[in-house]
């Protein structure tokens, strides 16, 4: 739901400029005018938007008819969500704009859920729970410490170092203070199946506790790892998840429907565009 009310707001740049006054920049004694930035903003982005406020007009329009009303807790909680998720289209919002266009967007979602009878039930959770339960399990993890190195000949020298009898958390932390591409305090990370590739996994789970591997590339880096311990892979509950479960599903179906009914009612809508 964040990535879809966020993308909401990235639609609208022009309505969510805020500048001090009239002038936003100086350049050598060269001013450039809020004025100047929204006629830039509406050559590049005009059409889409209003599009947009059109297809959103006709969705709060016809949420009054229907008596549907969002409350300032949804809105806030809302705002809060797409706060959290940031981005460069909120940098300059101001927190009325934001909220505003966080309402109309609520609102028309209320609209499709209510014309489309849009409902998810707990079996429609458990039968798609069931069908990708792959994808919320928690996988098997090793929890390790790393040595990285950007040529596989640095880290032939590393691993040879500790062939020789070095410590390997001791040359992690020299290492790792150096060339910044591991945890500088030979700090353990846990990395799960499936974060690697299918070579440098199966080199990874391999290996035994208190155990170092030989070089492993992966993503263009040399790492040369110890396992610190095994982590168990943990199978998922769906009661835990249910609720989730069903609230995305819910949110997914809302979505898909808003331009379908936006369009239909704007289809019915007397609208007078202007050159």
């Amino acid at each position: 739901m964040r990535n879809l009310l966020f993308a909401v707001l990235a639609v609208v740049p022009a309505v969510c400029l805020a500048a001090p006054k009239n002038r936003v920049a100086d350049v050598n004694g060269a001013a450039i005018t809020r004025a100047d930035v929204e006629k830039r903003m509406w050559s590049l982005f005009g059409d889409k938007t209003a599009d947009a406020l059109i297809n959103e007009e006709v969705m709060v329009q016809q949420a009054q008819k229907l008596g549907l009303r969002v409350s300032d807790a949804d809105v806030a909680n809302a705002y809060a969500a797409v706060k959290t998720e940031g981005g460069p289209a909120l940098k300059n919002a101001a927190e009325a704009d934001m909220k505003s266009q966080l309402r109309r967007h609520l609102l028309a979602a209320a609209v499709a859920s209510k014309l489309r009878g849009i409902s998810v039930t707990d079996a429609d959770a458990e039968a798609f729970f069931k069908e990708n339960k792959a994808r919320f399990d928690r996988p098997e993890g090793a929890t390790l410490i790393q040595l990285t190195a950007t040529s596989g000949q640095e880290a032939q020298d590393m691993l040879a170092a500790l062939n020789a009898g070095a410590d390997f958390k001791k040359l992690a932390a020299t290492k790792c203070s150096a060339n910044k591409l591991c945890p500088a305090d030979a700090a353990p990370v846990t990395i799960y199946r499936g974060q690697l590739n299918a070579a440098a996994e199966k080199t990874v789970f391999s290996i035994k506790p208190a155990e170092y591997s030989g070089v492993i590339e992966n993503n263009g880096y040399f790492h040369i790892v110890r396992l610190e311990a095994v982590v168990p892979g943990v199978p998922a509950d769906f009661g835990q998840l249910k609720n989730r479960i069903r609230e995305a599903l819910y949110q997914s179906k809302v979505e898909q429907a808003i331009p379908q009914v936006s369009a239909e009612l704007r289809a019915a809508a007397k609208v007078k565009l202007y050159p």
